[in-house]
């Protein structure tokens, strides 16, 4: 399995997942994964290339959500449901 193959399924938008789930259904094997495949079009970012691009998030990092931006403490004039005792 090359790596042309590899940059030609990126080139056509194909997901890093999608790749990787194709080639282990045509070799049979988990030929690649698609975290190696990201590591890949990370390795060409930072060499000049353009393999970024093809990716639906133009490969963002995925980022958890903050207990800053909800939660109890942030409502202002809130009325808790408990009953005081």
């Amino acid at each position: 399995m090359g790596e042309a193959k590899i940059k030609k399924c990126i080139e056509k938008d194909w997901s890093p997942e999608q790749i990787s789930g194709r080639l282990k259904l045509e070799q049979g094997l988990a030929v690649v994964g698609h975290e190696t495949i990201y590591r890949y079009i990370r390795a060409n970012k930072a060499n000049g290339g353009l393999l970024y691009q093809h990716l639906r998030h133009g490969s963002k990092k995925y980022r958890k959500c903050s207990s800053k931006q909800a939660g109890a403490k942030l409502i202002p004039n809130r009325v808790d449901i408990r009953p005081v005792a």
